[in-house]
């Protein structure tokens, strides 16, 4: 039987409750993951994931809300008041491309905007899953991918008497499937003769 331990990943990503969403978003961007576990000192404390980064950063107010006029009907270019149908987009953005400063060109050169600047301005901590999911390293794969499923996450924790060894992800299983090392044996006579 294959056990978590023959397929789980020992070098395990971790943050900190107080590190930005951006700075979490950008580290699993980089680290080619989809989440890691949330550690104060040596405990464990949550798990966060680009689903929960997204979540928050789909549910933020936006900075720009469509204009709605009086009579709750959108606002269109004839019914703006600032609106100048002189200005094509290519002369507009070139304008203020022109009049820009260094922090400036950094702000949009690095495609982020203000999702950057909300994402910077929130930790781990407010959207992280407090309820933590984990096995022993003596679990069986087949009955990990069971408990991904039903619970449906992309990860467990992997822990030994309180302490994090690993973590095993859906990656390590399908891996594990394409190596031909999970599967189950259907015996048309039985194995003891």
């Amino acid at each position: 039987m294959l056990r978590v331990q023959d397929i789980m990943s020992t070098d395990v990503v971790t943050v900190n409750p107080t590190t930005s969403l951006r700075e979490a978003a950008e580290l699993f961007a980089r680290r080619h993951i989809g989440g890691a576990p949330v550690v104060e000192g040596h405990r464990v404390v949550g798990v966060v994931s680009t689903s929960d980064i997204l979540s928050f950063a789909a549910s933020a107010p936006d900075p720009h809300p469509a204009a709605v006029d009086d009579d709750g009907d959108w606002e269109t270019p004839e019914t703006l008041s600032h609106w100048d149908d002189s200005d094509d987009a290519a002369s507009f953005f070139a304008e203020r491309w022109a009049f820009s400063d260094a922090d400036t060109v950094d702000f949009f050169s690095d495609g982020a905007g203000e999702t950057a600047i909300a994402l910077n301005g929130h930790t781990v901590a407010e959207v992280m899953t407090q309820d933590i999911l984990s096995l022993p390293p003596t679990a069986d794969v087949l009955a990990a991918a069971e408990r991904m499923r039903s619970a449906d996450v992309h990860r467990l924790l992997v822990m030994d008497r309180g302490e994090l060894i690993g973590i095993l992800s859906t990656t390590d299983l399908a891996r594990a499937v394409a190596d031909r090392r999970v599967g189950s044996r259907t015996y048309v006579f039985d194995r003891r003769h």
